[in-house]
């Protein structure tokens, strides 16, 4: 198995992440009914296709990780899915009765990754 090669990482995360935010900004820049249904296609699923780049350079580091830092990953994956999945479950079930303001869809990946991020600094600490 290979090291983890951060700074492989790096540029193909933020060449990624460079797309994406060129990608929202023409999309929100340009009038998409206005344009020929081929363009406005293309530039409707830009950040489509530049969050799976950016889903590739995550998968690719990940694999070139050596055993511990995958597995305090794949537990902090773990830790935040449930959270954030139970979480919005049971939000959604009481939402409505409760009259509670509905949450988008577009909220559960910064929730997933948040909860991710905090529960792999608990990871590494917990396993040093």
């Amino acid at each position: 198995m290979s090291p983890f090669r951060s700074k492989r990482y790096f540029r193909e995360f933020s060449l990624a992440m460079g797309f994406y935010v060129v990608a929202i900004i023409i999309r929100g820049a340009v009038d998409l009914e206005a344009m020929p249904k081929p363009l406005s296609l293309t530039l409707l699923f830009a950040p489509v296709l530049a969050t799976i780049l950016v889903t590739i350079a995550i998968l690719r580091a990940v694999f070139t990780m050596d055993e511990v830092q995958r597995r305090v990953i794949t537990e902090a994956c773990l830790v935040s899915m449930v959270i954030v999945g139970m979480g919005s479950f049971g939000y959604a079930l009481v939402a409505e009765d409760l009259c509670l303001v509905e949450i988008d869809l577009i909220w559960v990946w910064p929730a997933l990754i948040g909860v991710a991020g905090i529960a792999q600094c608990i990871n590494t600490l917990r396993l040093r």
